[in-house]
């Protein structure tokens, strides 16, 4: 099952992709929901480290 990405509700809960960026197979759809998941967490400890250097750099 092929399944086009037209944006609009469902482009949040993938990072924004829409029909621009072509087609998913219906079985890769949570495959990039997770890789989403994933990437935003990541992004969310690297800005706790980053605070905490920059805490600890004006604190020299």
């Amino acid at each position: 099952m092929m399944i086009w990405l037209q944006g609009g509700a469902g482009a949040d809960r993938l990072g924004g992709l829409g029909a621009e960026d072509g087609i998913l197979r219906a079985a890769e759809l949570d495959g990039a929901a997770e890789l989403d998941a994933l990437r935003r967490a990541m992004a969310e400890q690297r800005d706790v480290v980053l605070a905490q250097a920059r805490g600890q750099a004006l604190a020299l």
